[in-house]
């Protein structure tokens, strides 16, 4: 239970950071909301891992949520490894791409509280958020390498998975 609420916690701030992706995607008019139970394909794979390494940042001040986690991916052998190399591989990876992104999370955030929505300040926006997509496809794709290629497949699959769970605006 204990577990559970500290994951509950990770998901609940990990989802506040994405907000600012939302806003800096366009208009508020053109969106729709997209329900992950009803359309799971519609949920980019980059909403669905920025949500997931942000869970897992940090990981070692909450190392028993991280080993929950990899138990529900399937890494059982990972989350009972006496050395929890596999847990360190994947936090780094998280961390990664949570250190990555800041920058620009920053300058996001900057160009937002101007409340600037003129045509430059909207393609600034859009290429900060291209960056970031560039940065989480990059380190989607050195998962194989940190865990190999079986424990980087049932990543995947996980966080494919937690699509279903997930609502999102469209852009």
């Amino acid at each position: 239970m204990k577990q559970l609420l500290l994951f509950l916690l990770l998901l609940v701030s990990a989802a506040s950071h994405l907000q600012s992706e939302a806003l800096a995607a366009g208009p508020q008019q053109s969106r729709i909301i997209i329900d992950g139970s009803v359309n799971p394909e519609m949920i980019s794979d980059y909403y669905a891992y920025s949500l997931f390494f942000r869970m897992l940042s940090n990981g070692g001040a909450q190392r028993p949520a991280v080993k929950g986690i990899l138990g529900q991916i399937g890494m059982r052998r990972a989350s009972l490894a006496e050395d929890g190399s596999q847990i360190e591989r994947l936090v780094d990876a998280a961390d990664d791409f949570v250190n990555r992104v800041h920058p620009l999370n920053l300058q996001i955030t900057e160009l937002l509280q101007k409340v600037a929505s003129d045509a430059a300040s909207t393609a600034i926006l859009r290429a900060l958020r291209q960056g970031k997509e560039k940065i989480c496809t990059e380190i989607i794709l050195s998962l194989s390498a940190r865990l190999g290629k079986t424990d980087a497949e049932k990543v995947h699959s996980h966080v494919q998975n937690m699509k279903r769970n997930m609502k999102m605006l469209s852009e």
